[in-house]
C-alpha cells in the first residue's frame, strides 16, 4: 500500500496489510495498535515519535530521518531494522 507522501495522520486500529506500507513522507502521526504488515514498512520522514508495543512487521523496517527515541520491547522485524539517519 503506497501512502508515500501523502496527508494522511492515522490509520484504523487493528490495520492489517498482506504486502508492504510506505508511509514515507506522510502526515502520519501515530500507528494504530495491533500493526500487521506482510511485507515492509517504511516510516522515513514521517513525525512519528513511538511506535505501538505491539507492532508486527515481517519485512525491512525503514525509521530514517525521523523521531523516534526508543524501540518497543515487543517489536517483530523479520527482515531488516534501518535506523540510518536517525534525528
Amino acid at each position: 500500500m503506497r501512502l508515500r507522501g501523502t496527508a494522511i495522520k492515522e490509520l484504523p486500529e487493528n490495520f492489517v496489510v498482506h504486502g508492504d506500507l510506505d508511509l514515507s513522507g506522510s502526515a502520519i502521526e501515530r500507528l494504530p495498535e495491533k500493526l500487521t504488515v506482510g511485507g515492509d514498512l517504511d516510516l522515513s520522514q514521517t513525525a512519528i515519535q513511538k511506535l505501538p508495543e505491539d507492532l508486527i512487521v515481517h519485512g525491512d523496517l525503514c525509521l530514517g530521518r525521523n523521531s523516534i527515541k526508543k524501540l518497543p520491547n515487543n517489536l517483530k522485524v523479520g527482515g531488516v531494522l534501518d535506523l540510518s539517519r536517525m534525528k
